[in-house]
């Protein structure tokens, strides 16, 4: 006794609504290499193939037929420009406080010459470091 799953019926392809059928077809790649094979379309043009490919060569290969790549550069360009500039803006901006901080504040600082709590925090630290012991005014 046969399984059902042993039969098969062998059913013919339908006439005249299936395309033409090319036993010798040659595909083209844009690098040069042809290959040859079987198709409904008699001569194919293609930009990358197995002989140019990245992943079977090994090789980067930039494929751009749009003009991505110009403008993605252009964009990374403009992109650092952009950080340099903000970058001088920040020193800039950095070295106008440095400079309001110094800046005498009052009439008395103007006077003596400069920002007194800051000439005297600079003062203790050269003696600090030439190992001068600071000396403290004493009341009288």
């Amino acid at each position: 006794m046969q399984s059902p799953l042993f039969t098969a019926t062998i059913h013919s392809m339908k006439k005249e609504i299936h395309p033409q059928f090319f036993e010798v077809t040659t595909i083209t790649c844009t690098c040069g290499n042809v290959i040859e094979t079987g198709s409904t379309i008699e001569n194919l043009h293609v930009e990358i193939c197995s002989a140019c490919h990245p992943f079977y060569t090994g090789q980067e290969k930039l494929i751009d037929t749009e003009g991505r790549v110009e403008r993605f550069e252009k964009r990374i360009k403009h992109a650092s420009k952009v950080s340099e500039v903000k970058a001088q803006k920040k020193s800039q901006i950095e070295k106008a406080r440095i400079e309001a901080q110094m800046a005498p504040k009052s009439l008395k600082e103007m006077l003596t010459g400069g920002n007194s709590a800051a000439l005297a925090a600079m003062a203790a630290k050269a003696s600090k470091k030439a190992g001068v012991a600071e000396t403290k005014p004493e009341d009288k």
